[in-house]
C-alpha cells in the first residue's frame, strides 16, 4: 500500500465524484420517496473512504500521463515571487484562506452567543407557554426559551444545552409544542455539531464549490430527520396536527418582513416553499420503499469504492536523448560501495558516476562485482 501525492489527487476526484451524485440524487423526490435516505449516506461513506484511505491496492493500474501532469508539474515547479516555486505559495494561500475562515467561523460562534445573551425580551407569557409546551416531550433539563422580536424564525442552538428562540407567533400551546418537537430533534439529533463539522471541511476546502453544495443538502436531510422525529411514532390526527402548526408557523411568518442573518449554528426549522413542500411529501408518503433495489443500490456502491481504487495517473515523460553513452564492459568494470553508502560504478578503475540502488538488482549493474571501500 503505497500513500504519493498522486492518490490524494485520486482521493480528492473520487470523493467529489460521489458528492455529486450524491447532490444530484438528493433532488430526485421520486428516489427519495422509493429508496430513501440509505443510497445518499452510502455516498457518502464511499466518499470519506475515499478520501481518508488515499491508497494503492494491489490491484491498482498505474495510468501514465505524458502531457498534462508533466507539464502542470513544470509549471508548479517554477520559481514564483520572493524565490518560492509556485506550489509553494498554493500552500500558503490555501492555508492562509482556511485560517480566516476559522476565525470567522469562531468568531460567528462567539457573536452568536452574544447577540441571543442581548436580545430584547418579547411575549414572556409565550415563553413560559413554550416551556410548558415542551416539559411533556421527556426532557431531562429546564429548557431555556428566547422570545424576541429579533428572531426571524423558530430555531434551537447550542452544542450541550439547547436554547430555542421564538419570534413573536400566535400559537395554541399544542402548535407550539409541534413545533419544538421539531426542533427538539435537531438537538437531540446532534445536528449542531454536524454542521459544525460540515463548517469545517468547507473551511478547509474552501476552493471546492461542491462542498458548499454539500452543506446546503446535508441541511436540508437534517430538516427532514427533525421532521421524521416529530411525526414518528403517533397517530395520523398527531401527524396532521405537526402539518398544521408548521403551516400556521409559514403563513405567519409570510408577513414577517424582518430577516437577520443566519446563526452559525441556529437550526432553522422553515426553509424555501419548494423545500419544504418535499420535506412535508416525503415525512407523510405511506408508499412501501423497494427492498429488493436496496441490494443492488449497495452493490452499486461497493462497485464504486472498488473502481475507484482501480487505477491512479501518474506523470510519466520520456527520457532525454544523451549526449554520450558508453559501453558496459563487465569484465572490466565494478562496483564500488563507499563508507558514506554511495555506489560508485569504475571502469578500467575510473570512476564513471554513482549507481542508483534501485537499479542495482537490473542488467547488466546486477552482473558486476560488487566491492566494498576499506
Amino acid at each position: 500500500m503505497k500513500l504519493t501525492v498522486y492518490n490524494l489527487l485520486m482521493s480528492l476526484l473520487w470523493s467529489d465524484v460521489c458528492v455529486l451524485l450524491f447532490c444530484l440524487l438528493r433532488r430526485r423526490y421520486t428516489f427519495l420517496r422509493d429508496y430513501g435516505f440509505g443510497p445518499l449516506f452510502g455516498l457518502l461513506a464511499v466518499a470519506l473512504v475515499r478520501f481518508f484511505l488515499p491508497i494503492e491496492l494491489p490491484f491498482t493500474a498505474i495510468i501514465p500521463s505524458y502531457n498534462i501532469m508533466p507539464s502542470m508539474q513544470l509549471i508548479l515547479r517554477k520559481t514564483g515571487p520572493l524565490g518560492f516555486s509556485w506550489h509553494g505559495w498554493l500552500a500558503v494561500i490555501w492555508g492562509a484562506v482556511s485560517l480566516m475562515l476559522l476565525f470567522r467561523l469562531l468568531l460567528g460562534i462567539w457573536l452568536q452567543k452574544k447577540r441571543i445573551a442581548a436580545m430584547p425580551s418579547g411575549d414572556s407569557a409565550l415563553a413560559n407557554l413554550a416551556i410548558q409546551a415542551i416539559m411533556p416531550l421527556g426532557v431531562h433539563w429546564r429548557p431555556t426559551v428566547v422570545v424576541s422580536s429579533s428572531v426571524s424564525v423558530p430555531s434551537v442552538t447550542g452544542f450541550f444545552a439547547p436554547t430555542f428562540l421564538l419570534p413573536e407567533l400566535k400559537l395554541t400551546q399544542q402548535q407550539l409544542q409541534e413545533v419544538l418537537r421539531h426542533e427538539l430533534g435537531h438537538f437531540l439529533g446532534r445536528d449542531a455539531w454536524i454542521k459544525l463539522g460540515i463548517s469545517v471541511f468547507q473551511l478547509v476546502f474552501w476552493w471546492n464549490p461542491l462542498v458548499y453544495l454539500l452543506g446546503k443538502d446535508l441541511n436540508f436531510l437534517l430538516e427532514v430527520r427533525a421532521d421524521a422525529y416529530a411525526i414518528g411514532k403517533r397517530s395520523e390526527e398527531e401527524q396532521l396536527d405537526y402539518l398544521e402548526a408548521v403551516t400556521e408557523v409559514i403563513r405567519q411568518l409570510g408577513t414577517n418582513k424582518k430577516r437577520l442573518p443566519n446563526y452559525t449554528h441556529a437550526l432553522q426549522g422553515a426553509g424555501a416553499n419548494d423545500q419544504l413542500y418535499m420535506r412535508m411529501q416525503l415525512a407523510f408518503e405511506k408508499r412501501p420503499r423497494r427492498s429488493r433495489g436496496r441490494g443492488l443500490l449497495a452493490a452499486c456502491l461497493a462497485a464504486l469504492l472498488l473502481a475507484s481504487y482501480s487505477f491512479v495517473v501518474q506523470p510519466r515523460s520520456y527520457p532525454e536523448e544523451a549526449d554520450w553513452y558508453f559501453d558496459l564492459d563487465t569484465g572490466s568494470a565494478y562496483l564500488l560501495m563507499t563508507r558514506k553508502g554511495n555506489c560508485e560504478l569504475y571502469i578500467n578503475d575510473m570512476l564513471v558516476g554513482c549507481v542508483s540502488e534501485d537499479v542495482l538488482d537490473a542488467s547488466p549493474y546486477n552482473e558486476l562485482e560488487m566491492k566494498e571501500e576499506r
